[in-house]
């Protein structure tokens, strides 16, 4: 049997799946960042996933409960996705906004060694919630 070899992009996929998610929820309290409802979270990603560091980076993330996610940010209806949209920038801020933007537009390029410190650094913290 082969053995895959782990590319930066799986690792970063990973990564988002399992430790940034449960990172972002547990920074949130498991409370919604935007209504304060608590149950069951999604964490949603501000910013597209287009790089590995978006897809990993804590900051770029937002915890919501499921009316915020799949009936605001993901809505049908574009003027739901506005309101949404402009929650979470209320809530997040603007200097925090534009220094997403900003990083989202020059990402640096993360090795398969730094996405492997990433994830035991998101690991210690999860142990720390």
């Amino acid at each position: 049997m082969s053995c895959m070899k782990m590319s930066p992009s799986r690792m970063a996929n990973i990564i988002a799946k399992n430790e940034w998610s449960s990172l972002v929820r547990a920074k949130a309290g498991d409370v919604c960042e935007i209504c304060g409802r608590t149950g069951k979270l999604d964490a949603h990603h501000i910013f597209r996933k287009q790089s590995n560091y978006m897809k990993t980076l804590l900051a770029n993330g937002i915890a919501l409960c499921f009316d915020c996610h799949r009936n605001g940010i993901h809505s049908p209806d574009w003027k739901d996705q506005r309101i949404m949209s402009d929650k979470i920038q209320a809530y997040k801020g603007e200097e925090e906004m534009e220094r997403l933007n900003r990083l989202k537009h020059n990402p640096p390029k993360l090795t398969l060694d730094e996405l492997k410190e990433i994830r035991k650094d998101y690991a210690q913290m999860l142990n720390e919630y």
